[in-house]
């Protein structure tokens, strides 16, 4: 297969419906291979919330971010000088990560959309969306070969092999 985006093959799969005049789902659910540990209980709670939400036009999954945005610096073209991301100081609250607001970051495991407002406008996110919070353990994304060391040693883990 190809690295392409999930919105691609999720539109893909829902015109192979449309030019075989198949009845549409209300919902598409794009689940992708490298969260392999993805939950049920997770995908149940993302399709609550958007059957409760009906403004909304998709929900996905999110991991709590390990770096809090205040603490990201940018470099200039020298390489050198540096900035905070956001423009505020490291110092007095800034430095305390008690007092910084939680970020998340898309995991990319589930993305479940209301397929007319998909086929309209093909976003996994949409305009108005939610999202479920996965642990971090559920929330592996194997992208890189050392994310395969993370996944084995998770499971060895779940296993009792290793603590």
């Amino acid at each position: 297969s190809e690295d392409v985006p999930s919105e691609l093959v999720t539109l893909h799969a829902l015109k192979f419906f449309i030019d075989h005049g198949e009845t549409m789902p209300e919902f598409a659910v794009t689940l992708t291979p490298a969260t392999p540990f993805t939950s049920a209980e997770s995908l149940d709670e993302a399709f609550k919330l958007i059957c409760s939400n009906s403004d909304w036009d998709g929900v996905t999954a999110v991991r709590r971010a390990k770096e809090h945005p205040e603490w990201m610096i940018v470099l200039d073209e020298s390489g050198h000088k540096a900035k905070t991301l956001l423009g505020n100081p490291l110092d007095g609250e800034f430095n305390v990560s008690q007092n910084l607001k939680n970020h998340y970051y898309p995991t990319g495991a589930f993305w479940i959309n209301r397929v007319d407002h998909f086929i309209k406008y093909p976003s996994l996110y949409g305009k108005n969306w939610g999202a479920v919070v996965m642990d971090i353990d559920e929330a592996v994304d194997i992208d890189w070969p050392d994310d395969i060391e993370e996944a084995e040693t998770l499971i060895k883990r779940r296993k009792g092999i290793i603590r």
